[in-house]
């Protein structure tokens, strides 16, 4: 399994986003503010050579949509044993639209294999059902 080295003073993250737009934007403004770090935006309805490429090349920051990154994580093309950050943005909308299995799984792999040290979850609304539902993690 291919894990995506980061450079030796920093920790990877994982940011996970409900659309392919958002992706965009988060992996824009990460690579506007950083330099030194490789950003990558993976997501649905794209080829996965390019994605391939950039894991093969290391990432420190990895973007994407649930979907994807569970995608790569079945096809063991992505190793999450080294993420230490992990970010939900928009976690409610993630969850209305259907990505909780996704999620869950991206998640139990990560805190299994990584033991990940920051938890952060954004969204507008933040139902207690959720709250419950990521009180585990």
């Amino acid at each position: 399994m291919q894990s995506f080295p980061s450079l030796p003073l920093f920790d990877q993250a994982l940011v996970l986003t409900p659309t392919r737009e958002l992706a965009i934007q988060v992996a824009r403004d990460f690579k506007d503010v950083t330099k030194r770090l490789s950003v990558a935006c993976f997501y649905g309805g794209t080829d996965y050579k390019p994605q391939i490429f950039s894991i093969r090349s290391g990432i420190d920051i990895l973007v994407g949509t649930p979907g994807r990154i569970r995608d790569h994580l079945q096809n063991q093309k992505v190793d999450l044993s080294q993420v230490k950050h992990v970010v939900l943005d928009e976690v409610d909308q993630m969850l209305d639209m259907g990505f909780a299995d996704q999620v869950e799984d991206i998640l139990g792999v990560a805190y299994k294999k990584g033991g990940w040290s920051l938890r952060s979850c954004f969204g507008s609304s933040f139902e207690e059902q959720k709250e419950r539902m990521f009180y585990f993690w």
